[in-house]
């Protein structure tokens, strides 16, 4: 994949070229989502400011976010996306991957970020379909299953 960072009106945008395609023969295990999603956080943590008005310095991503938690949010995430399926008929598929990576790419506020996410995970198509994208997209759908935001309280039950 060729990607091109562009600057527009101050704000950096990334162009995927060609747009990535998701198709790919292999698997994911658990412990590859796990070791996808750490990069993730990796990512989002090295790009969160610590106030100035906590005295002490900012904690390692490992000290706030544990292996076992990680863990715990993949295994949510891949519930999820079973629960659209199963109760509600949505499939997210390779053609809703492709779409939601394509929603990422041109509503990014953060190009830059987007971009070192996507170079946290290789790079590589399908990690960043499934291990980026399948999570947000999924509960972004469960959500909107929920119109009156009761979803936090059903997941939870």
């Amino acid at each position: 994949m060729s990607m091109t960072v562009m600057r527009r009106s101050g704000l950096v945008v990334v162009i995927l070229a060609p747009l990535l395609t998701v198709a790919s023969p292999k698997t994911l295990t658990l412990d590859d989502r796990v070791a996808a999603r750490r990069a993730i956080e990796e990512v989002y943590w090295r790009h969160r400011i610590w106030p100035a008005d906590n005295p002490g310095t900012k904690p390692s991503l490992d000290q706030v976010l544990p292996e076992s938690a990680i863990r715990a949010r993949v295994e949510d995430d891949l519930r999820k996306s079973e629960a659209l399926d199963v109760l509600w008929s949505v499939r997210v598929g390779t053609a809703e991957l492709q779409a939601e990576m394509r929603r990422m790419a041109a509503q990014s506020r953060d190009g830059e970020m987007l971009r070192e996410l996507f170079e946290a995970l290789g790079n590589d198509p399908y990690l960043i379909a499934e291990c980026l994208a399948r999570p947000l997209l999924t509960d972004r759908l469960a959500r909107e299953k929920f119109d009156d935001g009761t979803f936090d309280a059903f997941w939870a039950g």
